[in-house]
């Protein structure tokens, strides 16, 4: 069960929104700061009258101010009400449209619409946090679920604020009397210094003149004592509950859709400004109500979009528009940078990975220099999302410079350094057959289907696989790019033709070059070849086999092809990865038949079912030892041969059962009706608890 690609207007819609936030703040930064000039205009001339200075005159000129700002904070709240008021119901009707384009054509599914109550964005705005009972918030939302009721209340707005707790009118008053007092003191301490009223007016407003037009943030930067801190905190509460508004929108008509996008992902902003908490929550994927949502933090950036697997669009009889391949894959809404030319990013990419391929100066900027050092050299040990996991937690907080020492220690030798000029990873995706034709270009392997050959490069090197290239393999490693036991998907550039690669299957073929990066350690069998340490090593191995098989088959996707050449075992980490997907299906019941014949078929002619290939690798552990030595000596072995016995007994009650177990793998379960794709991913979970 693949992810379909999210469309590029859920991404592009984050410069829209900001943009939005743009435009509301100029509204009521450009009435604040006109404020502060007439009155700072007003002090000016009290020094151009014959009237010497008077208290009097003073306090009645601040307790001006104070009226005006006063009156400003109540104006400001009630635009932004109606402004979010709006933008809920365009949120809400722009998810909807969104939706109602993935439906295939000539099909009927209803895309719900999420009702906008009236006091929606009043009670965003207006209500005290403290007043509302948050934690019967998502109890009342599953129930009006329940009930096909689909609306955005004044209740569930009111436990919409900002991250500090403070409601969006609080947040105005505050700053309203905050700026009144910073007025009064540059005038009291003018005073006291001897300044003249023209100083005083020049260090409040600054470079400001009345009704002063431009971008918000050449308003707040001409901005002096009293504006420009002032300009900045408009920007940050107006940007702060847009997005709050604007992804609670999105989130209600995700869930008022649930058939249709089952979960929602958190997406950050690629740029060095991202907050560690949204780095490290970027891609990921939740449930409703039981996840974060963005802002985690003011001016935050995230957004989320929906997530809809393939399985939803089949049940048309529709292929999935699958835009996993080169050029038709979406786009986030940020760039690779100078080193890469400004080119888009590409739609299913982390921060971890983005930040990986960005130079060392940005890389500084968002860990500092020191915890860079070690980010580059752990992400060339296990990719980038993971590396940057190593040293931002979940919950955000940074891992300590002194706990990376104490566990890595010096960052210089995690990995050799590379040298040379090298180019980037991203134009060799761009233009792959060049690079492929280099004659410094290692060739790794060729077979039927195609070649592999390796391309030194800065990050750490690719491989490119030219030749004919299942769908299914760029399919299923999009889907098992999160579990780290492929090798990373870089992209795929193609021409289109249909083959048989199985007598029983007919599958899509694609005409190219695959790009990817290089799989950790050796092939099993090279490694058994060269010879095992003992008993020990052996069992390390087997667990490792188990663990990839593990991860690759509770995807929902069988490998078929799992041979001992197709394993790669790292004797440094004890760590697998399997390549060569060509073969694979993303089918419950292929992985189940592959799972279940581990260890146990011994035919290749199909007398036995199961996946044969499997049982050479053990076969070829075995013969390290004793017997049965496998099952006593590992513990993941021996509760997987546990567990397979109780999913037998249960598999043999089935409908379908006994013929599932009895194929081999590769073969078509279409045929095979009375186990569902649901079932067998929950016997799939029953073999591999525990391990």
């Amino acid at each position: 069960m693949a992810d379909l690609p999210t469309p590029d207007t859920f991404y592009r819609q984050a410069i829209d929104l900001n943009r939005f936030s743009n435009g509301v703040s100029k509204k009521l930064i450009t009435t604040y700061n006109d404020i502060i000039v007439e009155t700072a205009n007003k002090l000016q001339q009290i020094d151009e009258t014959t009237a010497p200075y008077t208290a009097t005159r003073l306090r009645s000129l601040l307790a001006q101010l104070k009226e005006s700002l006063g009156t400003w904070a109540i104006d400001s709240a009630n635009v932004t009400k109606e402004e979010l008021q709006g933008l809920a119901v365009l949120q809400s009707e722009f998810v909807e449209n969104e939706l109602k384009k993935l439906v295939p054509k000539g099909e009927y599914v209803p895309v719900r619409t999420v009702a906008v109550s009236p006091d929606f964005a009043k009670s965003v705005v207006m209500t005290d946090p403290t007043s509302v009972n948050i934690f019967n918030v998502p109890d009342q939302l599953q129930d009006e679920l329940r009930g096909g009721k689909f609306k955005l209340t004044a209740p569930e707005g009111a436990y919409i604020t900002l991250p500090n707790g403070t409601t969006v009118q609080k947040a105005f008053r505050g700053l309203a009397v905050q700026q009144a007092e910073r007025f009064s003191q540059v005038v009291r301490s003018g005073l006291l210094a001897g300044d003249t009223t023209q100083q005083m007016a020049r260090r409040l407003k600054g470079r400001l003149e009345f009704g002063q037009t431009g971008n918000v943030r050449q308003i707040a930067l001409a901005g002096g004592h009293a504006t420009k801190m002032a300009n900045h905190q408009v920007m940050t509460i107006v940007r702060t509950s847009v997005n709050q508004v604007a992804n609670t929108a999105s989130k209600r008509a995700f869930e008022a859709n649930s058939d249709i996008a089952k979960k929602y992902k958190y997406v950050a902003t690629l740029d060095s400004r991202t907050s560690a908490i949204c780095a490290q929550l970027d891609g990921q994927k939740f449930t409703y109500n039981k996840g974060p949502t963005p802002p985690q933090h003011f001016n935050c950036r995230s957004t989320i979009v929906p997530v809809i697997d393939d399985e939803w669009y089949e049940q048309f009889g529709e292929t999935p528009p699958d835009k996993v391949f080169g050029p038709d894959e979406t786009k986030r809404a940020a760039k690779w940078g100078k080193e890469q030319k400004g080119r888009p990013v590409p739609g299913n990419m982390t921060y971890g990975q983005w930040l990986a391929r960005q130079p060392k100066s940005v890389q500084a900027e968002v860990l500092g220099k020191e915890k860079s050092a070690y980010f580059r050299r752990l992400s060339k040990q296990k990719g980038g999302r993971d590396a940057l996991r190593s040293i931002v937690r979940e919950d955000g907080s940074e891992v300590s410079l002194k706990q990376l020492k104490a566990r890595y220690g010096d960052p210089a030798k995690l990995q050799p350094k590379r040298t040379g000029k090298n180019r980037p990873i991203q134009p060799i995706v761009d233009d792959p057959k060049k690079f492929f034709e280099k004659p410094t270009s290692i060739k790794l392997g060729k077979g039927v289907a195609g070649e592999a050959r390796y391309v030194s490069n800065r990050q750490g090197g690719v491989v490119i696989k030219r030749g004919r290239i299942a769908e299914n393999e760029v399919a299923s490693m999009r889907k098992l790019q999160d579990t780290g036991v492929v090798p990373e998907l870089f992209g795929f550039k193609k021409l289109e033709r249909k083959a048989q690669i199985a007598s029983s299957s007919t599958v899509t073929i694609k005409t190219g070059y695959l790009t990817m990066g290089k799989a950790k350690g050796k092939p099993l069998m090279k490694e058994i070849a060269v010879g095992v340490a003992g008993k020990k090593e052996a069992v390390e191995m087997m667990d490792s086999y188990l663990d990839v098989r593990k991860s690759i088959h509770l995807k929902g996707i069988a490998h078929n092809d799992m041979h001992g050449m197709n394993f790669f075992y790292d004797r440094k980490t004890k760590k697998g990865m399997a390549i060569d997907l060509g073969m694979a299906q993303s089918d419950p019941k292929a992985a189940l038949i592959e799972a279940m014949g581990t260890g146990e078929a011994n035919n290749i002619m199909g007398k036995v079912g199961g996946d044969w290939q499997s049982y050479r690798v053990i076969q070829e552990l075995e013969l390290i030892g004793p017997d049965g030595f496998l099952v006593k000596s590992s513990s993941k072995y021996k509760k997987f041969i546990s567990n397979r016995k109780k999913v037998k007994t249960l598999l043999k009650k089935e409908l379908d059962g006994p013929e599932l177990m009895a194929r081999n793998i590769r073969e078509r379960t279409d045929n095979l009706v009375g186990i569902s794709d649901a079932k067998a991913l929950k016997y799939i979970k029953m073999l591999y608890e525990g391990l």
